[in-house]
C-alpha cells in the first residue's frame, strides 16, 4: 500500500464527517429557531387578532365633534386631560356627581368649602381620580392628554356610541351603554346624567391601560383592569 495517499485520503474521511456533523447541527439549530419563532409570532399576533373584537368602541366622528370645537362646545385643560362641555351648569352637575374630595389631612379634619372656580375645582377631581387610577394599575407612561366628552344627557352618549359601532363595525350597537373610552381618538365619553366617580376612573383605567403597553391588551384583560380600577378607587375625603 503506498502510505502516501493513507493520510489524504484520512484527511478527506475526517473533513467529510466534520461537514455532516455541521450540517447537521445547523439543521437541529434552524429547526429549534423556526420553532421558537413560531412561537413568538403567535404570541405577538394572539393580542392583535384580539383587537379585531375590541372593536365595538372604536368609530370616528366629526373631528370637530372630538375636539370640542364644533359649535356650542368649549373646554378648559387639566393637568391630565382636556375637558370638552357645553354649559358651566353641566360641570356644575359634574363636580357635584364625582364624590371624590381633596387630600384633606390627618381625618380630613382640615377640609373646608370648595375654592376656586368650577374649572379649577373640577379639574382638580379628575386629575385626582387619574393619578389615582395610575397609582392601582402602577402604569404611569400615560403621556397623552386624554379627552373627556361630557354630553347632558345619556341618550347623546348612546347616539355617539351608536354611530362609532355603525362606522366601524357596521352592526347594531349594545344596548345600555352608560360611558365609553374610545381608543382611536384618545376620548372618553360620559353623561352628567348617569356619570359617578367610579364609571369616570373605568373608563380612564382603560385609556391607562391602552397607553401603557406596545401592543394592547385584549378586550377582556383590559376590562378586568379597568374595574379593578373602579372598585378600588380611592374615594377619601368625601365631599
Amino acid at each position: 500500500m503506498n502510505k502516501g495517499f493513507i493520510v489524504p485520503a484520512f484527511w478527506g474521511r475526517l473533513t467529510r464527517s466534520l461537514q455532516a456533523v455541521a450540517m447537521h447541527e445547523q439543521k437541529r439549530i434552524v429547526a429549534r429557531l423556526s420553532r421558537w419563532a413560531v412561537v413568538i409570532a403567535l404570541f405577538m399576533l394572539w393580542p392583535v387578532a384580539a383587537l379585531a373584537d375590541d372593536g365595538l368602541c372604536e368609530g370616528i366622528l366629526s373631528p370637530k365633534a372630538q375636539s370640542g370645537a364644533q359649535s356650542g362646545w368649549m373646554h378648559f385643560d387639566t393637568s391630565k386631560t382636556v375637558v370638552c362641555y357645553r354649559t358651566e351648569a353641566d360641570l356644575e352637575r359634574l363636580n357635584r356627581k364625582l364624590k371624590v374630595g381633596r387630600n384633606c389631612g390627618f381625618l380630613g379634619l382640615f377640609c373646608g368649602g370648595e375654592d376656586g372656580s368650577i374649572t379649577q375645582r373640577l379639574g382638580e377631581k379628575i386629575d385626582r381620580i387619574f393619578e389615582n387610577a395610575q397609582a392601582l394599575l402602577d402604569m404611569y407612561n400615560c403621556k397623552s392628554n386624554i379627552k373627556i366628552m361630557v354630553y347632558t344627557e345619556q341618550n347623546e352618549v348612546e347616539r355617539v356610541y351608536a354611530n362609532i359601532t355603525s362606522q366601524y363595525k357596521g352592526s347594531p350597537a349594545q344596548k345600555g351603554i352608560v360611558a365609553f373610552y374610545f381608543h382611536k381618538l384618545e376620548t372618553v365619553y360620559v353623561s352628567v346624567d348617569t356619570v359617578t366617580e367610579g364609571i369616570l376612573a373605568h373608563e380612564l383605567g382603560h385609556s391607562i391601560v391602552d397607553h401603557y403597553f406596545i401592543i394592547r391588551p385584549p378586550t377582556k384583560v383590559a376590562e378586568m383592569l379597568a374595574q379593578y380600577v373602579d372598585k378600588n378607587l380611592d374615594r377619601s375625603c368625601t365631599n
